[in-house]
């Protein structure tokens, strides 16, 4: 089975602009690039819902979900990746969101996104945002992946992050999940960046992570632009063009969120 160019797109939630612009310039050439207006606190579960009800009309088969903290070295290999996905019937293709990292000891069934290939012209035919958002629970003993090659701590248990609820969901559809092999040991003084590996082992991307610290932070400032230098081309890529999308909504459903709370609370 081929995949088409078109067929592909890069989604990015932005709250960090100054560093998107720099990051974009590591991405994969020739597909499309969306990016979701994160700048009011739009992210996670939220960014995911808005993803399907602004993209699941649209053409695109399949999804890479990268933050703007993410760096490419080798952007091209994601078709690669894409290709062996459809070979082996993967679905999602991610990394743990613990284990992996000596200071991320969350859930290791589930990924973390900030990059994360997804089977969108699978899962948006099943996709049901009211499924989705009651998935936020464990069941023990549910998932039986093997765990042993883990070297940090994880907790099996963990349901930190609210968008768990949709690849709980996905798992328990029965999506076939493949996790990339990870580390956070490459650079000197740096225990913050993620090193992520392709499927032959090679180095796909950096994610630098603290986004929002680029530009306030000097030591993350200066953190990040150590990875930038060593990924970003040295001919730019010129009027690289983004999809933006907004959800105007999100302001008034987050005051009303926010009064329906106090009113609970009150009660309470």
């Amino acid at each position: 089975m081929s995949i088409f160019l078109s067929e592909i797109a890069i989604l990015t939630t932005v709250s960090n602009k100054l560093l998107y612009k720099k990051s974009i310039q590591t991405f994969p050439l020739d597909i499309d690039l969306i990016a979701i207006d994160g700048s009011e606190g739009l992210f996670g579960i939220e960014s995911i819902k808005f993803m399907f009800k602004k993209l699941s009309s649209k053409k695109y088969s399949w999804i890479i979900m990268v933050d703007e903290d993410v760096l490419f070295a080798n952007p091209q290999s994601v078709f690669e990746i894409i290709g062996k996905m459809i070979k082996n019937n993967i679905d999602v293709c991610s990394i743990r969101d613990g284990g992996i990292l000596s200071w991320r000891d969350k859930n290791p069934f589930l990924p973390n996104p900030f990059f994360c290939i997804l089977n969108f012209d699978k899962i948006k035919s099943l996709y049901s945002e009211k499924e989705v958002v009651e998935n936020q629970f464990l069941l023990a003993n549910e998932f039986d992946d093997d765990l042993s090659s883990l070297n940090f701590k994880y907790d099996v248990d963990s349901i930190f992050e609210e968008y768990y609820c949709f690849f709980l969901w996905l798992r328990r559809k029965k999506m076939k999940f493949h996790f990339l092999h990870a580390v956070s040991d490459t650079f000197e003084n740096d225990l913050e960046t993620t090193t992520v590996f392709d499927f032959n082992g090679e180095i796909l991307l950096y994610h630098t992570w603290y986004a929002r610290m680029y530009g306030v932070s000097e030591f993350h400032t200066k953190r990040i632009d150590r990875i930038v230098n060593i990924c970003v081309p040295h001919i730019t890529q010129d009027k690289i063009r983004v999809l933006w999308l907004k959800d105007y909504a999100f302001n008034f459903r987050k005051y009303f969120r926010k009064i329906k709370n106090r009113i609970l609370n009150k009660f309470k």
